[in-house]
């Protein structure tokens, strides 16, 4: 699998069990109470760090 479509899909898939499979908020429960500008942070976060991570395992620092 091509390293950036697994990247768009776990971003894609975090995103979409937050907003639409978690109805009961059993997973995301802890975020319930965050104001909007503070979600848009963590999910902001949470993809800068997805990209770093592709980016370190993608070119490694060694020849």
């Amino acid at each position: 699998m091509n390293p950036t479509l697994a990247l768009v899909l776990i971003f894609v898939f975090v995103i979409a069990d937050f907003l639409w499979i978690d109805q009961d908020s059993k997973r995301w429960g802890w975020l319930k109470n965050w104001p909007k500008p503070a979600k848009i942070v963590f999910f902001s976060g949470f993809g800068i760090i997805l990209f770093a991570f592709y980016v370190v395992v993608t070119f490694p620092l060694t020849r």
